[in-house]
């Protein structure tokens, strides 16, 4: 008996353990099926997000980052559909600070002691003078001939400019030629000259073809003197590849007056610098070798320490001048460089690639700290303003963008989802963020180390991903569908609290500070407006119901006022209404004008009572004063519709967050613009202030959470 029972008790075990596998199989299918569904929704959402950059010009500088998410990715199926396809070939339209017709490469000149510059293209036929502070044009100069290079005199009174066989000094105030020189008869076909002023400006370089370099007079254009860069005492230096030079097509002078930088044209056999001390003639011209293709871009530190050279081989080197050899290369684009200029004070360095990137380094240590995207071609001219605080960088469709210092500075990433973010709230303490995201997930973040805590956490998930998240004292809010909300605890993630009933749809607004409890005030697409008390599950009161056909109102929003005195709706059309708190009468009630016609789908109200501020989908955030609606303030900055707003804590900055996917901060006593924060890829879903008002933290469809230093735009 006892070998079959035995036998038949290991075919049972056996069959006990094949229907567990065969559970966990089915299990591990289920979810690998759920998250192919769940990516296949946020992929056609993405699509339908970058269908609406499309139709809004000026909207997205560049698709790329929401089209790169959707690359083949090992293990899982391409969801590329005509979508994709299409919104990768309509990818390349771009917004533009100034424009400037394109013949061939574009270049920029600041002057150097004012908040203005220069734009040319390579043979043009005109230079544009622009207003760095807003990017307006100012004046335009129109050449009887095509010209090459604009160079400005040391003191901005004057600058030089470069035409086929001739060299002109300009004085702009007067808009007259002040002299001109010939450096080549009629008769010779030489190439254009190309310009360098010595740092005192005594004298001007002019170097075309592979003859002496000529020293002008600063004021006569006179010739001073003759530098030989390829021979010396008449005789032919042995340089390599000799046969392929053309033209110096890259000339610049050190600021300390003691050398001369030179590159040849830049085809890939040239791809050495060119080093000749100005005042030791008899001194050998220096070889610098390095770069694998031809050098394309060169630049002298403020304190001529370094040379730095770009180069199609996509490097950036950094030449100590001591030694003349290379201290340090930096990987810097994945396509050629085109340009790189040294800010002023000589900390930063910026280049420029033909991949449609400029990017900042720090010279002391190499790193990375900007990047800038938004450009449709390749970046070819870069220029800082005296002080260093404004960059422009022009492409090769003509496009010049500025970019100022308060829109520079880049964020710290807190914390990167494999989906986009559609939500954050901050606990009460200000340590951990709360992330909702397009998935569904439901996470929480450290404010302080960003990491994140556990991910499945909590037992329930949101269903819709466009609804905001609320952290009050109680706990975490979420949407439960189809009608209330669940009210879950932050720390196990179970649920404390289900609330059922008349269908709560948009959430908004919090009040925790009423003396009679926390209050949640909530609205839907029914336009049903609603006070529930957190503390007392049974207790929720109605204000508003309307009923169908009574009105066009669509609710978007709702907010609840700190001091308990109204409560507060915003909708389509500019549809606006204001109820007391206490007793529920209608106190204002406003349709769409000519001055707000459009939806408003957030609005949150001044930490002290009366006033409140709105999000537009025209662009604009819009100030209200609860003793006289009747008259909003608008806040111009933004280039698409406006999806979050947040006041800091002591009420006189408020932050909104934009489908152009910056961040701005405004002055709301001055009522104006303080400060733009750059540096998410996608939409801004959402904004938050620190409880201290010292950082922001933010969330964007690109999928990071973002920590701000408010007071600079960038990590303290």
């Amino acid at each position: 008996v006892g070998g079959p029972m035995v036998a038949w008790h290991q075919s049972h075990l056996r069959a006990e353990a094949d229907i567990q596998r065969f559970e966990a199989d089915a299990l591990r299918r289920l979810a690998e099926r759920r998250a192919l569904e769940n990516r296949g929704m946020v992929y056609r959402s993405n699509m339908v997000r970058g269908g609406l950059a499309t139709s809004t010009p000026g909207t997205f500088p560049s698709l790329e980052p929401l089209l790169e998410r959707w690359l083949p990715v090992e293990g899982l199926p391409d969801l590329r559909s005509w979508e994709w396809h299409y919104l990768k070939a309509t990818s390349l339209q771009a917004t533009h600070s100034c424009f400037h017709e394109p013949t061939e490469e574009v270049l920029a000149a600041f002057h150097p002691l004012r908040n203005t510059f220069f734009t040319w293209s390579f043979a043009g036929l005109d230079f544009k003078q622009w207003d760095a502070e807003r990017g307006v044009p100012l004046d335009t100069i129109d050449l009887d001939q095509e010209a090459v290079q604009l160079a400005w005199h040391p003191s901005g009174s004057f600058f030089a400019y470069s035409q086929r066989r001739s060299v002109t000094l300009w004085d702009p105030a007067s808009k007259r030629s002040i002299q001109k020189r010939f450096v080549s008869s009629p008769s010779e076909d030489q190439p254009f000259p190309y310009l360098a002023w010595s740092a005192d400006g005594r004298q001007l370089a002019c170097a075309t073809d592979l003859k002496p370099v000529f020293l002008l007079d600063g004021k006569t254009l006179e010739t001073m003197g003759e530098v030989e860069v390829l021979t010396l005492n008449g005789a032919e230096l042995d340089l390599p590849a000799r046969n392929w030079f053309h033209f110096f097509s890259i000339v610049t002078w050190s600021p300390d007056g003691q050398y001369l930088a030179l590159a040849a044209y830049p085809t890939d056999a040239t791809k050495y610098v060119y080093v000749k001390a100005v005042h030791r003639p008899h001194e050998p011209t220096r070889v610098l070798a390095g770069h694998e293709l031809g050098v394309t871009a060169l630049a002298w530190s403020p304190d001529s320490r370094w040379l730095v050279s770009g180069s199609r081989d996509r490097t950036v080197k950094f030449w100590d001048t001591a030694s003349w050899t290379v201290q340090r290369t930096i990987e810097a684009h994945s396509a050629h460089v085109k340009a790189v200029s040294f800010q002023p004070d000589g900390e930063r360095i910026a280049t420029a690639s033909k991949n449609r990137e400029v990017k900042v380094w720090d010279t002391r240590t190499g790193q990375l700290v900007e990047q800038h995207l938004g450009h449709r071609d390749s970046v070819e001219a870069l220029a800082w303003n005296h002080d260093g605080k404004i960059l422009v960088s022009g492409d090769a469709s003509g496009v010049f963008n500025l970019w100022h210092e308060d829109t520079r500075k880049p964020s710290h990433v807190l914390y990167r989802h494999t989906a986009g973010i559609a939500s954050i709230a901050l606990d009460p303490s200000g340590t951990r963020v709360a992330c909702l995201g397009e998935d569904f997930k439901l996470f929480i973040v450290n404010l302080e180390t960003g990491e994140p805590e556990d991910l499945d956490r909590f037992e329930r998930r949101p269903n819709a991903s466009t609804m905001p998240i609320l952290w009050a004292s109680e706990g975490l809010i979420v949407r439960r569908e189809p009608v209330g909300f669940f009210l879950l605890d932050p720390d196990t993630g179970r649920i404390r609290r289900t609330v059922v009933g008349t269908p709560v749809g948009k959430m908004n607004s919090i009040l925790s500070s009423a003396a009679d409890g926390n209050m949640l005030a909530t609205t839907n697409y029914r336009r049903h407006t609603l006070i529930h008390d957190l503390s007392n599950p049974g207790n929720v009161r109605l204000i508003f119901a309307m009923r169908d056909g009574s009105s066009p109102y669509y609710f978007l929003s709702v907010a609840l006022d700190p001091t308990g005195s109204y409560i507060s709706t915003t909708g389509r059309d500019g549809h606006l209404m204001l109820w007391e708190l206490a007793t529920g009468e209608e106190k204002f009630r406003r349709a769409g004008d000519e001055l707000v016609s459009s939806n408003m789908h957030c609005h949150e109200w001044h930490p002290q009572g009366r006033y409140f501020a709105s999000g537009s989908a025209a662009n604009h955030v819009i100030l209200w004063d609860s003793l006289d609606m009747e008259r909003p303030h608008l806040l111009r900055g933004h280039t698409s519709e406006v999806r979050t707003v947040t006041w800091h804590p002591d009420g006189n900055r408020l932050a909104s967050g934009s489908w152009d996917k910056v961040i701005k901060i405004w002055d709301t006593d001055a009522r104006e613009l303080a400060l733009t924060l750059r540096g998410h890829e996608d939409i801004v879903t959402s904004v938050a202030w620190s409880p201290d008002g010292k950082r922001l933290v933010s969330s964007s469809h690109d999928g990071t959470v973002r920590v701000w230093d408010a007071s600079r735009g960038y990590e303290d």
